[in-house]
């Protein structure tokens, strides 16, 4: 059985061509550099050798040259085989040092058992070659020998330098969606940095919505390319349009050595030969395609699409946590709204001006050119204006109503959505120029009052909450109508938005709980413990509220954390914790605009304050730190402690009080400590 042996630093590599050679009948030996390999083949010589160049202690091209002058080794079969070096000079040298073979990984395994079979037979045959082994001459060698090495590191040194550009624009790039500025500018610099830092030739975003096109952003491409392939894509869906529309289909990658031989190319930008398409994507979500553009061919190695792989991959993050802010944030100003109609309808009986804020709030809030609120006489049963806004036309209030999609709306009962260029307009709406329109019956008591009305002047597309607050919104407008009519029904109805509100609330802790499913219920826990602490302290009701919303909220800024760090089973390294600190902050930005909430804030902002000035966000110490906030540490380590969790079982309750005893004075308020600790034996 023929003997074989296999030289390299890398186990993988020695391991691979073990099995490859050892499933096809040769022994094998193997050394991790070439200095053992030339001492171990002097006691034992080998019918052939393996060799790569690049390795520890005696590098490949040193052991074939010490391997051919060698009397006992010198007629064995040398063969190099290196992904290092790859160049012909490379070639040249190794061959001239007295190898037999020159090969460049990968290979083809078959191609490699050839080789060696060949090789081996021709030995047999004594057919070697008439090899006139190295020069002895060490200075030749050596010059011949750095030679090969500086072009090498000639080499590396700029692969090292493109491949930071592009680290360095990766990590540019990736941060930039997590900053708080416009989503175009945040587009901009990204694919600034892509061309600029990273060195690429041209670059794109095709920002997506419902998998079409919302936009197109490029830099490199002339303004007249630019406004033509703007004005082409706009003729398509996304997912029909050329490559770009393959990306968006497959949702894979699309690296094209030369477009021209492709014959899914429509893009037609002028002067490109290859292209890299990557979809921005997280979950199920599809954000949009960055591409890469060259005038050259076979322009993107693998190496290119693994930078833009993980680059989308952070950007898809970036855009995910950006909207679920956008909606975080949407739904804090629409209980703002919807706090300041209640406000005006407990504190005004002027239905006029109620109903004008009701409106106000609607285009603000749904986005749309005019609103306006029809009521129905209760004796004549005429529909006049009560109020209106956003209208160019003289559109007085009290001007009676006689349309069949108002009467449509309250004869139905229900909401209704109208293509208005698919009709007749009243005369009134077809000289504003509107489109679409939605009206919601206002229901009073089982009984239509009226319609609360808006308009658009493009045809709009809404999502269901949207609708839902459109609604809500029809209801506010109910609501106001009864304050007017009777007082006892308005003190109802504040306790129903109240509980609205706090019901809202707690629908936020528990979507926070649902996002992690290993704390699911610790909220709602934590909220009834802190409200029974307040209780036993004596803080008066009107606070414990304030304390009670708090804790429901107390983490809401985890929204801001970034599922790979907030879920992360194991350890967070200290970058992810400077992220995973800044979710207090994140709670104050979210909070800090709403009133309603104003008296909350505290333990959402301040419940990882220590009493000896070591926690965050601010680094408070003792009677600085919120009472609320005080007590709610407590109250949350503890139900943190007394939970199962994925990594550890819960503690037995005498070591979470020796826990909680041993925070006393440094962690927690050592006035709370006992009054908590009394409470729980209770």
């Amino acid at each position: 059985m023929p003997k074989i042996m296999i030289v390299d630093d890398n186990p993988q590599n020695v391991y691979l061509l073990e099995i490859l050679l050892g499933t096809n009948g040769y022994e094998v030996a193997q050394a991790s550099d070439g200095f053992d390999a030339f001492e171990m083949s002097k006691v034992s010589p080998p019918d052939l050798i393996i060799s790569d160049i690049l390795m520890p202690k005696m590098d490949g091209f040193t052991l074939c040259k010490n391997w051919r002058a060698d009397e006992k080794l010198k007629d064995i079969p040398f063969i190099f085989y290196t992904a290092t070096y790859t160049e012909e000079k490379d070639k040249e040298f190794a061959l001239s040092l007295g190898a037999d073979r020159f090969f460049i990984k990968p290979m083809d395994p078959s191609e490699i058992i050839s080789s060696v079979k060949q090789l081996l037979e021709s030995y047999e045959r004594e057919e070697q070659p008439d090899r006139k082994y190295p020069s002895t001459e060490e200075g030749q060698f050596l010059r011949e020998y750095n030679e090969v090495l500086v072009r090498k590191l000639e080499h590396k040194m700029l692969q090292l330098k493109k491949t930071n550009s592009r680290l360095f624009a990766l990590f540019f790039s990736s941060t930039i969606f997590n900053l708080h500025k416009p989503y175009e500018e945040s587009v901009y610099q990204v694919l600034n940095s892509l061309t600029e830092k990273a060195g690429y030739e041209k670059a794109a975003y095709f920002r997506l919505e419902n998998a079409d096109f919302f936009s197109f952003d490029s830099i490199g491409f002339e303004i007249d390319t630019v406004n033509k392939f703007k004005e082409e894509i706009g003729k398509h869906r996304g997912s029909s349009f050329g490559l770009v529309g393959k990306c968006i289909k497959t949702r894979a990658a699309i690296n094209t050595d030369s477009v021209q031989e492709n014959p899914d190319w429509q893009e037609g930008l002028e002067g490109i030969k290859s292209l890299l398409y990557m979809p921005v994507q997280y979950d199920d979500q599809l954000f949009g395609v960055l591409g890469l553009y060259s005038t050259g061919e076979d322009s993107f190695s693998e190496e290119d699409e693994q930078i833009l792989f993980t680059l989308t991959h952070n950007l898809a993050i970036s855009i995910s946590n950006r909207i679920s802010q956008k909606q975080v944030q949407t739904q804090m100003n629409r209980l703002a709204s919807l706090h300041q109609i209640d406000m005006s309808i407990n504190s005004s009986s002027d239905l006029s001006l109620t109903l004008s804020i009701v409106l106000s709030n609607v285009i603000a809030q749904l986005n749309v050119f005019a609103a306006d609120i029809v009521l129905i006489e209760r004796f004549s049963n005429e529909m006049k204006v009560a109020a209106k806004s956003g209208f160019m036309s003289l559109l007085s209030n009290d001007a009676i109503y006689t349309n069949q999609i108002t009467q449509k709306v309250i004869r139905q009962q229900k909401t209704l959505n109208v293509d208005l260029t698919e009709m007749e307009l009243p005369n009134v709406w077809a000289k504003e120029g509107f489109k679409t329109y939605w009206g919601v019956p206002i229901i009073s008591k089982g009984v239509v009052r009226g319609v609360l009305e808006v308009f658009n002047k493009t045809i709009y597309k809404p999502d269901q909450d949207w609708l839902d607050f459109l609604e809500t919104l029809g209801g506010q407008a109910a609501i106001a109508i009864d304050n007017v009519e009777t007082f006892d029904n308005l003190i109802n109805s504040n306790l129903e938005l109240q509980m609205a509100y706090d019901s809202t609330i707690e629908g936020w802790s528990k979507a926070l709980d649902l996002r992690d499913k290993e704390t699911e219920g610790h909220t709602q826990r934590v909220t009834e413990l802190s409200v029974a602490f307040a209780q036993k302290l004596g803080i008066s009701q009107s606070d414990i509220i304030h304390i009670r919303r708090g804790a429901l909220l107390h983490d809401i800024g985890k929204i801001g954390v970034p599922d790979h760090i907030l879920l992360k089973p194991g350890p967070l390294t200290d970058e992810e914790w400077v992220i995973m600190k800044k979710h207090p902050e994140t709670a104050m930005h979210l909070i800090s605009g709403i009133k309603y909430l104003n008296k909350a804030i505290e333990i959402p902002f301040c419940h990882h304050e220590k009493w000896d000035g070591t926690g965050y966000p601010r680094g408070l110490r003792g009677n600085d730190i919120p009472i609320a906030a005080r007590l709610f540490a407590i109250v949350d380590v503890w139900d943190a402690l007394s939970s199962d969790r994925p990594y550890r079982a819960a503690w037995p309750v005498e070591k979470i009080y020796q826990h909680i005893i041993q925070g006393s004075g440094t962690h927690f308020d050592p006035d709370l400590v006992p009054v908590f600790l009394k409470i729980h034996k209770e």
